[in-house]
Order: C-alpha cells, then sequence, then structure tokens
C-alpha cells in the first residue's frame, strides 16, 4: 500500500477509534442504569481529587432515599471539574435490586455526554477520510 493510500486511513481511523471507544462508554453507562429507578437526591460532599491544569477534579457524593424509605449514599466515579455544591437537589437512578447502587442522572455523570462526544468524532472521521481520500485522488 502506498503511502499516499495511508493518509485517509490515518486522517479517518484516529478519530474513528476514539469516537468507538467514547460512544462504547457512554452506551455501556447508559445500558447499565435503563431498567433503574428515577428519584431525586441531593449533593452531601464533595471529593476532591488531583488536580488537572490548576482545577480541582470534583467527584460529588450524594444520598438519595429508595421507594422504602431508606437513605443509601455513594460517591461518583465520574469527576467533574465543576461539580454540584453541597446541598444541591440532582436526580438520581438507582438499581431497584441493589438500592445502594445509584448514579448522578446528569448530561455527564450519567454518560450521555460520552455517546455525543463518540457520535461527533465518528462524523469527523467521515469527513475527514471523505476529504482526505477526494484530496489523494486527485493527486
Amino acid at each position: 500500500m502506498s503511502d499516499a493510500a495511508l493518509v485517509p486511513l490515518v486522517a479517518g481511523g484516529i478519530p474513528a477509534v476514539l469516537g468507538v471507544v467514547f460512544l462504547t462508554i457512554g452506551l455501556v453507562r447508559q445500558r447499565m442504569t435503563r431498567g433503574w429507578i428515577r428519584t431525586t437526591g441531593v449533593v452531601v460532599d464533595r471529593r476532591s481529587g488531583r488536580a488537572d491544569r490548576g482545577m480541582t477534579s470534583i467527584y460529588p457524593t450524594f444520598q438519595w432515599q429508595d421507594e422504602h424509605g431508606q437513605v443509601h449514599q455513594h460517591t461518583s466515579s465520574v469527576k467533574q471539574s465543576l461539580g454540584p455544591s453541597p446541598g444541591t437537589a440532582v436526580p438520581v437512578r438507582y438499581d431497584p435490586q441493589r438500592p445502594s447502587r445509584g448514579t448522578i442522572d446528569t448530561f455527564v455523570q450519567g454518560g450521555r455526554i460520552f455517546v455525543y462526544i463518540g457520535a461527533g468524532l465518528l462524523v469527523v472521521a467521515l469527513v475527514a477520510l471523505v476529504l482526505v481520500s477526494s484530496i489523494v485522488i486527485s493527486l
């Protein structure tokens, strides 16, 4: 295969691979919580992680009540640079089979952002593949 033929594969391949990774993470995260019960919880603490580029990473700890009135608490495994402050009401999804297992159901925490980033990267990959291919073919 010539070097000119490899250019479209590289130009489209890198964003395509990243797009598939992001899309997979988002879809798995969404599928995991598909049958979970929605409720409202409250952020009770923010655990700071290591600083990235001068910004503190926040892992919000939140509480919610299950359908039997039992209170549960969990610290999110998804970090946010600007996480919600303690006392903030947040949408929560919890597993009815294991009510102590829950997640904040927002755009970032729920995984929807990963789906959009992945889909966007796949579109970029397709556009790059078409553009670079047409340029290489015309040479």
